[in-house]
């Protein structure tokens, strides 16, 4: 069982991994794959979790901060692969001016 401490630690690692990576992407172009993962993590993973887990489970406050930390640890995760992958190395940002 994590004390409240270790819980706010993990929150600010996992925090901090997937705002740098997600800024990195989008410093590189990679603007809608940074939308598109928050929105689908955060709807399709983070809300129905917590929403079962507290309402329905009658789970507490410590439930929903659980689903808090997994959001976040899967969402630095996908930042942090797609990454690695090297997909931003190919987004044009800049188009070659026309020959004069």
């Amino acid at each position: 069982d994590l004390s409240a401490e270790q819980v706010q630690a993990l929150d600010q690692l996992f925090d901090a991994a997937g705002m740098t990576y997600s800024e990195i992407l989008r410093a590189a172009g990679d603007t809608v794959f940074t939308m598109w993962a928050r929105g689908v993590i955060a709807w399709g993973l983070f809300l129905p979790g917590a929403l079962l887990t507290v309402k329905v489970l009658g789970g507490a406050e410590r439930a929903a901060m659980a689903w808090l930390l997994v959001y976040l640890a899967v969402l630095a995760a996908v930042f942090v692969v797609r990454f690695a992958r090297g997909r931003w190395r190919r987004i044009t940002l800049v188009e070659a001016a026309p020959p004069a």
